[in-house]
């Protein structure tokens, strides 16, 4: 008997609706609880005396002045049904509890300003991990049949050893990117008003969190790019892509725009870009950035393409207008 069938029977049964093969049911099982230890019950005094203060309120509800011996048999008849509630709510809770899987544990890897990290995963496959990026990988990685890997913010290159028997899954926020075997980057910056997946060797199957497949076979030198608000992705050709060159310390940028420079300026250099001009947002930037660039020669760069100006307005803040 399901959890929903035997919670509706039980309230029959207290509601005095039950038939007889009900009550019969509901009496075996009764019958068949095993009395608790007092430590297994209650974890906390506080808890034990919630529950005794229950059972004395149930009870003293049901007493009303009648003769002494209706009196006592109400007094059972209530004491019984509180205590089967409340051996019906803990077995419950035991069996729901029983179905939970124990809690998944993770393994974190965190990247600053102008950091760029590797990590090796228990499959060998290589981890390239951009500046300002959070990964998280389970301790159980590859045991369930499925070699899961958590993008929570920022951008990763990833060279995944082929293993037909146990996809490579990356979740980067609202797309999911499965794959056996190849070389493909993920950009997952909150800032950025999309999500990215490029390829760059093999091919890779992309869906979204509601598991509709955007593309069975992204192929090497294409990229995905979805929208977060609208879900709109369009697929394009991943050659020069924005930030591509970034494993090297070189920032190259292609068509674009100044939201990305944003992220570039932050992860370079740690500092906030504002917008003091709205025409800005429709700006298109092509450019290189050596990691071997000043803020000020990289901010330099920047504005002369459009000739802007920029001003500190602060240690980690800059305006552009």
């Amino acid at each position: 008997m399901d959890r929903k069938t035997f919670t509706r029977l039980l309230d029959r049964y207290l509601k005095g609706q039950a038939g007889a093969r009900e009550r019969n049911t509901i009496d075996q099982w009764y019958d068949g609880f095993s009395e608790l230890a007092d430590e297994e019950a209650f974890t906390h005094p506080d808890r034990e005396r919630q529950v005794r203060e229950s059972l004395y309120t149930r009870i003293h509800q049901q007493i009303q002045p009648v003769p002494a011996y209706r009196r006592l048999a109400r007094i059972l008849r209530a004491a019984a049904a509180v205590l089967l509630v409340a051996a019906a709510a803990l077995w419950l809770y035991r069996a729901g509890d029983a179905r939970q899987p124990e809690s998944e544990r993770y393994q974190t890897f965190v990247t600053g300003v102008r950091q760029v990290k590797k990590i090796v995963l228990p499959d060998s496959s290589l981890v390239w991990m951009n500046a300002n990026t959070t990964i998280r990988i389970p301790e159980r990685f590859g045991q369930d049949g499925i070699r899961p890997v958590f993008l929570d913010e920022g951008e990763a290159s990833f060279e995944v050893q082929h293993d037909t028997e146990r996809p490579f899954l990356v979740h980067s926020g609202a797309l999911q990117t499965t794959v056996l075997g190849t070389v493909f980057n993920v950009r997952n910056y909150s800032l950025l008003q999309t999500v990215t997946v490029g390829v760059t060797n093999g091919s890779v199957r992309v869906t979204d969190t509601a598991n509709r497949i955007l593309a069975d076979a992204l192929h090497g030198g294409e990229r995905l790019s979805m929208d977060r608000s609208t879900r709109q992705f369009v697929v394009d050709a991943a050659t020069e892509s924005q930030g591509a060159g970034w494993q090297e310390g070189i920032v190259r940028l292609r068509n674009a725009t100044i939201t990305d420079l944003q992220v570039v300026l932050r992860n370079s250099f740690g500092v906030t870009l504002r917008v003091a001009n709205p025409a800005i947002h429709e700006h298109r930037y092509n450019l290189t950035l050596p990691s071997t660039y000043t803020l000020d020669q990289a901010l330099k760069v920047i504005c002369s393409i459009h000739a802007n100006q920029y001003r500190r307005d602060a240690d980690d803040v800059i305006s552009i207008y």
